[in-house]
């Protein structure tokens, strides 16, 4: 989950990656497996069948085991860089994983549990409320990308218009014609949350009844000023949230015709995208090619 970019001096804490162990669903328990998984709050490794551990750890930021929630999840990583936006400071928080391993839910919550999203959400306005000597305007646009095509899932019902990325004179990436809907309250940008999500690509395969065969990327653009300032300062930050389509092995989904398709594009994005973050993180001469341009996603 990456946070802010302050500068070089502190560009290790500009990403945060964190792991999350999900406890088994119905139809685990139901053919008996088990968990193969132990963790502590920094380390993760894998259990054989005997219950004794196989192999070295792996270490990430943080670990959370199958008992934390994701509100657990939301306090220790998310709402950091949610705080750093309100500052003004771009942010974006990712969930990146297997199919059926709950990216969605963790993002977006099941309608019993809320998820990433509405607890930022919450916490945008509540910090607006805190700050009553500044002037908000929030904006939050919704896109989908669909077998590499980019797609407005707040645009008009019978809208199929299929949407461009564009680079403006100053170098930064959009794209063309996204609307933006101003919102007001929580309650408006979940409403426009759930009206997305209505249009958005899904399916059912052999590991999971709804899976997502889309990635999506809700962005909040957040811009603020002092009330009664004279001059033109104006703070604006984006926060993006983005829900990632799960990584397939098609012998395990069962996937074929349309969904087979499916499956090689969204596989494709991700592997693109592994290929940037190993890249960045590897901190590249100026001017040394990073592949952004081989798929929509990045």
């Amino acid at each position: 989950m990456p946070q802010r970019s302050r500068s070089s001096a502190d560009a290790s804490d500009a990403f945060k990656v964190a792991i999350r162990v999900r406890p088994l669903i119905a139809r685990e328990r139901k053919s008996g497996a088990q968990m193969y998984w132990s963790c502590d709050t920094k380390q993760i490794f894998q259990l054989g069948p005997d219950g004794k551990q196989v192999g070295a750890p792996h270490f990430f930021d943080r670990v959370f085991d199958h008992e934390e929630t994701t509100q657990d999840v939301y306090d220790e990583i998310a709402q950091p860089i949610l705080e750093s936006v309100m500052e003004g400071y771009n942010g974006t928080i990712f969930a990146y994983g297997q199919t059926s391993s709950g990216k969605t839910y963790t993002m977006m919550g099941d309608g019993k549990t809320e998820g990433i999203i509405p607890y930022a959400i919450d916490d945008i306005f509540h910090s607006i409320d805190q700050h009553p000597g500044r002037e908000y305007l929030i904006r939050v646009s919704f896109m989908e990308i669909y077998n590499e095509t980019i797609a407005d899932l707040l645009a008009a019902k019978d809208s199929k218009a299929v949407l461009q990325i564009r680079e403006d004179t100053e170098g930064s990436v959009y794209v063309q014609n996204l609307e933006e809907k101003l919102v007001r309250s929580k309650d408006e940008v979940l409403d426009w949350m759930k009206k997305g999500e209505k249009r958005r690509h899904v399916a059912g395969t052999n590991m999971n009844e709804r899976s997502s065969r889309s990635h999506t990327i809700f962005r909040v653009i957040i811009e603020s000023r002092e009330q009664g300032a004279k001059d033109d300062a104006v703070n604006v930050s984006q926060l993006n949230l983005v829900d990632l389509a799960g990584s397939e092995r098609v012998s395990q989904t069962g996937a074929e015709g349309q969904r087979l398709k499916e499956s090689g594009a969204i596989n494709q994005s991700l592997l693109t995208l592994s290929n940037v973050i190993r890249k960045l993180s590897e901190c590249p001469p100026e001017g040394a090619y990073i592949a952004y341009r081989d798929s929509k996603l990045t």
